[in-house]
């Protein structure tokens, strides 16, 4: 098995939500803000070599096949 390329990582993004409270109406409320940032080593979970191809699953639970 061949080290992890960072190379592999470029294109993807991660995907996530920051939650906030703001006062609606008088009353507090949770609201989430959507927001995606480059993707780094840090965040693949898990990766496999497929032929000339590598699967890369991230935190946030995507997977994706590229290229060598």
């Amino acid at each position: 098995m061949a080290e992890f390329d960072k190379k592999w990582l470029e294109g993807i993004k991660y995907h996530d939500a920051k939650k906030k409270e703001i006062d609606k109406n008088g009353r507090k409320v949770i609201q989430s803000q959507a927001f995606e940032r480059p993707v780094t080593v840090k965040d693949v979970m898990s990766w496999r070599e497929a032929g000339d191809s590598v699967v890369i699953v991230i935190a946030d639970g995507m997977k994706y096949t590229v290229k060598k």
